[in-house]
């Protein structure tokens, strides 16, 4: 009876560890050319720092470990709509991730290593629904669309002076809050059409709201900057903004602002 427990146990924990092969392009990048088949956890060993342009795209797989205590560059579309794929894990860190690394990954729950990486490409973590949390800092640099559609509660730039990219959060409907910082400037539809986001704090107040910055979100009261210096147009349609103290000095007011 016990050697038949440790039989299922050997069976369950095996079944669960991926037999991708694994193969390594002229960077030495790896990659896989059986996604479909590539299911389960996977371990990437310590003779590889990087995974390849589109290297598990659209795979089964639901956790993936880095033995490497390098920092790991993630390139473009490199895990894209691995839908199953909750948990990735580096060690080392990573260098870098590139544009649409993990973009459709709608069960990426857990990234281990991300702190101190600095590029993120455009469209890295867009509808990443299970994404709820997000350590930022100065160092890091976002292109355009970086958690659009994601499922990030709160953002939080308190201490922190970064560029806020176009696009940067927009259509994540589970964002209610988010903490400016000094961040005085917004790109265009950074915030759009985020259905539940009712506050946002700034230290100074915003001098610079492009383009539908904040486009039909339920926000409140928002404060603008004494040295505010232009509202683009749409920046502020279909909120629910009462009251907006705008600064004595000349300010340049778009069409259709609010």
């Amino acid at each position: 009876m016990i050697s038949t427990v440790f039989i299922l146990l050997y069976i369950l924990i095996n079944s669960s560890i991926a037999t991708c092969k694994l193969e390594y392009d002229n960077n030495n990048c790896v990659f896989i050319s059986n996604q479909i088949d590539c299911e389960g956890e996977l371990i990437i060993p310590n003779t590889t720092s990087c995974a390849g342009n589109q290297a598990f795209y659209n795979t089964n797989l639901r956790k993936i470990t880095f033995e490497s205590e390098s920092k790991i560059k993630i390139m473009s579309n490199a895990f894209q709509s691995s839908n199953k794929l909750e948990e990735i894990i580096a060690p080392g860190g990573f260098e870098s991730v590139g544009v649409g690394a993990f973009k459709d990954c709608i069960s990426l729950k857990t990234i281990v290593g991300y702190q101190n990486t600095t590029v993120f490409g455009k469209n890295c973590f867009q509808n990443c629904l299970s994404l709820h949390n997000f350590t930022f800092n100065e160092q890091m640099m976002f292109d355009e669309y970086a958690f659009a559609g994601s499922g990030l509660i709160s953002i939080d730039l308190t201490h922190i002076q970064m560029s806020i990219s176009t696009y940067f959060c927009s259509n994540c409907v589970n964002l209610h809050y988010v903490n400016l910082g000094s961040n005085q400037v917004i790109n265009s539809y950074a915030f759009a059409n985020c259905s539940s986001l009712s506050q946002v704090d700034t230290i100074n107040g915003l001098k610079i709201v492009n383009t539908s910055a904040f486009m039909n979100d339920p926000i409140i009261s928002i404060r603008i900057a004494d040295d505010a210096e232009q509202l683009f147009s749409c920046a502020f349609s279909g909120t629910k903004l009462r009251n907006l103290k705008l600064p004595n000095k000349s300010i340049i007011l778009e069409d259709s602002v609010f």
